[in-house]
């Protein structure tokens, strides 16, 4: 706000000295036009710090606005599609170490892709506020990062938990099988703007 007053009051005086110039003698002329171009420029020059500076501050809050909230496994988190009308309570529960090339959930990973380094099978349960369509929670909205936040590679090979649609109140146990290209210690999963952290055991 002080910024805008002192804009005005510079573009006030610029507009007095341009009226008072016509009415003095020629050799004031030239310093009173000097002086004119001066403020119009420290006022121009304010004007653009000040859009630069609610530039600034619009794009700090839309950042913290869209900020992912970040939990660890265990936690519950509610979601609902955009339209409202599936609703339901998701936690990410834990993320299975696997060596085992005979394991059924990771085992097309570990023949297929020579670049993975480690593999994990992470559980989640859904609970369901609303009735959820089978294959809603399939694991095809989640995304699986490293600790150095590389995205995963999912199995086409998972546990559903349930063998149809989710009834309002009813819950399943999921898991899903992933491969990563480095040996990473932990594990992130992220669902739209939630993101749980975790160790593979």
């Amino acid at each position: 706000m002080k910024k805008l007053i002192s804009t005005s009051l510079i573009l006030i005086s610029a507009c007095t000295l341009a009226a008072c110039g016509n009415s003095t003698q020629s050799s004031n002329s030239k310093k009173d036009r000097e002086t004119i171009s001066s403020l119009r420029k420290e006022a121009s020059s304010l004007k653009k710090t000040q859009t630069e500076s609610d530039s600034a501050s619009e794009e700090s809050n839309s950042s913290a606005s869209n900020e992912a909230d970040s939990v660890p496994f265990g936690e519950t988190r509610e979601f609902d599609s955009q339209d409202n009308t599936i609703k339901a309570k998701v936690a990410v529960i834990s993320a299975q170490r696997i060596t085992d090339k005979n394991e059924g959930l990771t085992a097309d990973l570990m023949a297929n892709y020579q670049q993975l380094k480690s593999f994990a099978i992470v559980s989640y349960k859904v609970t369901a506020i609303t009735d959820i369509p089978a294959g809603t929670f399939d694991g095809a909205n989640l995304t699986f990062l490293d600790s150095d936040k590389v995205k995963g590679m999912t199995s086409s090979n998972r546990d559903n938990g349930a063998d149809g649609d989710l009834k309002a109140g009813e819950s399943a146990n999921y898991r899903i099988g992933v491969g990563f290209e480095s040996a990473s210690p932990e594990l992130y999963v992220r669902i739209a703007n939630v993101t749980w952290q975790g160790s593979m055991e």
